[in-house]
């Protein structure tokens, strides 16, 4: 790793309208798809040029976990954990935003955490 990507190796380059941001990884709350656009969830909501496969390998060990076919959470940011109808959980987020835990990304999820 050269002396650059150490420095970038915690932060996202981000591009908002005209502008570029670096965002600190740990200040991620969330990465959700919509409409064929990834967006960063922080304090602010970025568009991020990405797939969620490439997410979530490069920064599982920073914390983030896909819980669903379109979001992956940073667990750092999990308020609380509620069970849900359907063998599901729902993950309370520190900006009170919902995250469905689905049934098929519910397991890899709880061992994550260790429950």
């Amino acid at each position: 790793m050269d002396k650059r990507e150490s420095i970038l190796q915690n932060k996202l380059v981000i591009k908002k309208k005209e502008s570029y941001y670096l965002i600190n990884i740990e200040d991620v709350l969330y990465f959700t798809a919509h409409n064929n656009k990834i967006l960063v969830i922080s304090d602010d909501e970025y568009t991020y040029s990405s797939k969620l496969y490439n997410i979530e390998k490069t920064y599982y060990e920073y914390g983030f976990i896909r819980v669903n076919k379109s979001q992956i959470v940073n667990i750092q940011k999990v308020k609380r954990i509620d069970p849900c109808i359907g063998s599901r959980l729902i993950l309370i987020m520190e900006n009170n935003d919902n995250i469905i835990v689905t049934k098929s990304y519910i397991k890899r999820f709880k061992h994550y955490i260790g429950i």
